[in-house]
């Protein structure tokens, strides 16, 4: 959130906030007289717009809910700051060629590397705006900060942002506040961006833990193993089921005696009983 929609958020959720006026855009050939204070008497700024030399300033008029009006100014020189975060942030994989990778970098190297680090912002907090012309920081700045069309729109931007972003606001929800914060905290935003970036990039090998095996455990196995081996039973078949009737067996009887008599007697022969 940057600019126009930082106004916006200043305006709806700004505290004590009724209005918030155009912002002024000061350049360095513009006349212009800082705001005075006189015990708790104010005197407003005095500006008078030429058109001519680059942006110095950002003035934003706001008035408040008590019908007074506050003049908050951002300077020029103050963007500064911003580009070096703007370099920390780019730097935040480099190695400076003292190795391929900086996660797998030994101590004495990732030392060499917070060293190396520090020489190139601390060059850059020497130059200031300066910064954006040199050769040995250009490749750290992005192509938006350094271009003659750009970089004049970047600067006013930062300026902007950096008036607004200090003025209180009240969202009335602490979780908008929180998303807000974390919108408009470039930490936050290049912690956020390293991890999405290098975020499940690195295999990472678990071994297993081998214990050792007890001999009830080994025989509980040997057991278990024997009767996967063992060949299946095969079923075995009954025997038919043999159903006796008496009624049965005293005929069988009958016809087997009058059988032997008819061979043994000749016809007609009579049982004797």
């Amino acid at each position: 959130i940057e600019g126009d929609g930082n106004d916006a958020i200043l305006s709806r959720f700004g505290r004590n906030v009724d209005k918030v006026y155009p912002y002024w855009v000061v350049r360095d050939q513009d006349k212009f007289e800082y705001p005075k204070f006189r015990g708790v008497e104010y005197e407003p700024p005095v500006w008078e717009p030429s058109g001519k030399g680059e942006v110095v300033r950002i003035v934003y008029p706001v008035l408040h809910s008590d019908k007074t009006i506050h003049y908050y100014i951002a300077e020029r020189d103050d963007v500064a700051k911003n580009m070096i975060a703007h370099i920390n942030n780019n730097m935040m994989n480099e190695t400076f060629g003292i190795c391929a990778d900086r996660f797998k970098a030994t101590d004495e190297q990732k030392k060499k590397i917070v060293e190396a680090k520090a020489a190139v912002l601390k060059k850059a907090q020497t130059l200031g705006l300066s910064a954006l012309d040199d050769p040995e920081l250009q490749k750290y700045i992005s192509p938006a900060w350094m271009e003659f069309h750009s970089r004049e729109q970047m600067l006013i931007r930062k300026m902007r942002n950096n008036i607004v972003k200090k003025i209180p606001k009240d969202f009335g929800s602490a979780f908008v506040e929180m998303i807000h914060a974390e919108t408009t905290d470039d930490s936050y935003m290049s912690v956020r961006r390293q991890i999405e970036e290098n975020a499940n990039k690195e295999p990472i090998d678990i071994e297993p833990e081998v214990k050792p095996e007890s001999p009830a455990s080994t025989q509980r196995e040997d057991m278990s193993a024997s009767k996967d081996t063992a060949p299946p039973e095969s079923p075995k078949e009954n025997p038919p089921a043999v159903h006796t009737d008496p009624y049965n067996e005293i005929d069988q009887a009958i016809m087997d005696f009058e059988s032997r008599e008819a061979v043994g007697s000749g016809a007609g022969a009579k049982p004797d009983f």
